[in-house]
């Protein structure tokens, strides 16, 4: 896990100078018994950098000035293998050579070496991230992952706004895990316009007040990057985890905020394969890494649990479902299923939302018990026969990528799916999991799934979790950072590397070095 920033400490005899990273904007050399500085120190208001060498010599370097704001190293001139040639002036290859020597410093910089040690440090970026989906709601994705990030760093996670009587302001609200949740609120009423730039002025004041300086970007939300676009991060993550354009209830802005994004990003990930071939023609850094499971959390519902006091007067056998009860359910297919098998109890658990969501089916063998807190989810999985993912598989719906499947697998469950694609493979294709399509297709599964001697299915469904994790995922997630962390300071570093090549071409063609 992220560890605290390294520092590369070299001694030599005659000198020891402090540098920053190229791309900063400025070189600063700290002389100690030789009198010569390799030194930019900015000039703010010319956009130009001061060239000086001996203290005697001084011209005009067009530069960047901080391109990449870097924490200070120290590195002698013989370990970044600074010449001077002739004496008082940096070579080329000079300048190369402190550009590789520094560049694994910008790496461990940002991230720490993420994978090596969980320490929290106080002095690593922080990132910042925005969501639709919010912190309290359900569990899943964004809370599996920013509580192993916040192990190391400040984590802020902005939900979108809520509106209501009061003036703009920023609820922040510090949880156990180490996530402060962010909730912006605006006054009702206002209309887009003002509510893009009443919430660009919440998160610029957000990072005045937290004094969060050097930080990361994350969305999940493409709609939060409408008021975000002129912040400068570090990196941006985009973490495209469902088809939010399709869905009836998405705004139509939605996927212009997304095109916009997918031009900014450094990085996106997506949560199943489905969505990474429908954007991989457009990022050139695109990685699917689909959602996984807490495994031993799940596994206690393998064990003999109490019954939760509101499935105790269910009986059985159960066919149950946990996750989010919207307009992406088949409410047409469930009560079909409900009605083909009366004797069969669906326990239907989670929030019910969206204005599209129609009459939920009703009947004396269906049972709504409302959302659960993640602890409790083992408890209710243990008294169920079966788990089933009854989806739509419209275009809108086509691209989920359940984070139930992995978890109903970890609390031994057999499970009964539609024909989504990234249930398909590779759950279904292993024969970790039961497909069907109609109403008369899933009664038939889920019949030889109660009938089933499960020890052969559970033997596979342990060998195929054994090779996933959240940590995992994490970890693979901020190596994939790391890179683009490198790449982007790569950009920058060879932008003024270049410049500063054409500055001192026209230095020592113009004769504004001293040769004294």
């Amino acid at each position: 896990m992220m560890s605290a920033p390294e520092r590369n400490e070299v001694s030599d005899s005659e000198t020891d100078r402090e540098v920053a990273a190229p791309g900063d904007g400025e070189l600063r050399g700290r002389p100690d018994s030789i009198n010569h500085s390799l030194g930019f120190p900015r000039d703010a208001s010319s956009k130009q950098s001061t060239f000086q060498l001996d203290g005697r010599t001084s011209g005009r370097l067009r530069m960047r000035p901080d391109l990449s704001r870097q924490p200070r190293v120290r590195v002698s001139p013989q370990a970044a293998n600074i010449s001077m040639d002739p004496p008082g002036m940096v070579s080329w290859e000079s300048w190369e050579n402190l550009a590789s020597t520094l560049r694994p410093l910008r790496s461990r910089w940002f991230n720490g070496g993420l994978h090596a040690q969980p320490d929290f440090s106080p002095t690593a970026p922080d990132l910042v991230c925005f969501s639709q989906l919010r912190w309290d709601f359900v569990y899943q994705r964004p809370q599996h992952l920013m509580t192993r990030c916040a192990l190391e760093r400040r984590v802020f996670f902005v939900e979108e706004p809520r509106f209501g009587p009061e003036p703009s302001h920023l609820e922040i609200s510090p949880r156990d895990c180490g996530v402060s949740v962010v909730v912006p609120h605006l006054p009702i009423g206002i209309d887009r316009a003002q509510s893009l730039a009443a919430l660009r002025h919440l998160v610029d004041a957000l990072l005045r007040e937290q004094g969060i300086r050097e930080f990361g970007l994350w969305y999940w939300s493409s709609l939060a990057f409408g008021y975000t676009d002129h912040l400068d991060p570090r990196v941006v993550v985009y973490d495209c985890v469902e088809e939010l354009s399709a869905l009836r209830s998405a705004p139509p802005e939605l996927a212009d905020h997304e095109h916009a994004l997918l031009k900014r990003a450094d990085l996106v990930f997506t949560a199943g394969q489905g969505l990474y071939e429908s954007r991989r023609e457009r990022h050139a850094n695109i990685h699917p890494i689909a959602n996984s499971v807490d495994v031993a959390h799940f596994a206690q519902a393998r064990m003999a649990c109490s019954d939760p006091a509101d499935q105790q007067g269910v009986g059985g056998p159960r066919i149950g479902f946990f996750g989010v009860i919207d307009d992406r359910l088949d409410l047409s297919l469930i009560a079909r299923v409900a009605a083909h098998r009366p004797d069969w109890q669906l326990v239907m658990i989670g929030p019910e939302v969206g204005s599209g969501l129609g009459e939920l089916p009703r009947g004396p063998n269906l049972h709504y018990l409302g959302k659960k807190d993640y602890e409790a989810l083992p408890r209710y999985l243990a008294g169920w026969n079966v788990a089933w993912l009854p989806y739509r598989t419209g275009s809108a719906e086509r691209l989920i990528n359940p984070m139930r499947t992995p978890e109903y697998l970890a609390a031994g469950r057999a499970v009964v799916s539609s024909h989504l694609p990234d249930v398909v493979k590779p759950f279904g294709e292993q024969g970790l999991v039961r497909l069907a399509k109609t109403a008369e297709q899933f009664v038939a599964e889920i019949q030889a799934a109660l009938e089933e001697a499960p020890e052969e299915r559970l033997r596979k469904v342990d060998a195929f979790l054994a090779q996933t994790s959240w940590e995992s995922a994490w970890n693979r997630m901020t190596r994939l950072i790391e890179a683009a962390v490198d790449a982007r300071y790569d950009r920058q570093a060879h932008a003024v590397s270049l410049e500063t090549k054409q500055g001192m071409e026209v230095a020592a063609g113009t004769g504004l070095h001293d040769s004294r």
